[in-house]
């Protein structure tokens, strides 16, 4: 029997805003997560800017994360 997961825009979407309230949440996230598993380009973007943020220890918020998605 095989298994083939759904995708949920509204999931990825809660997921980043969980990142964005919770801080303490994003470590444990980067290391479990990474770009391959969101489905929804725009998403993935975000999981990205959040990740580059993250890994120059800048302050993630709604703000810094629109910033970095200019640059990607």
């Amino acid at each position: 029997m095989e298994f083939t997961l759904q995708a949920s825009e509204e999931a990825e979407k809660s997921l980043l805003w969980c990142l964005l309230i919770d801080k303490e949440l994003i470590a444990y996230t980067l290391n479990s997560l990474n770009d391959d598993h969101f489905y929804y380009s725009n998403n993935k973007f975000v999981f990205q800017a959040i990740r580059l943020l993250a890994s120059d220890s800048k302050e993630i918020d709604i703000i810094t994360v629109k910033e970095n998605l200019q640059w990607l």
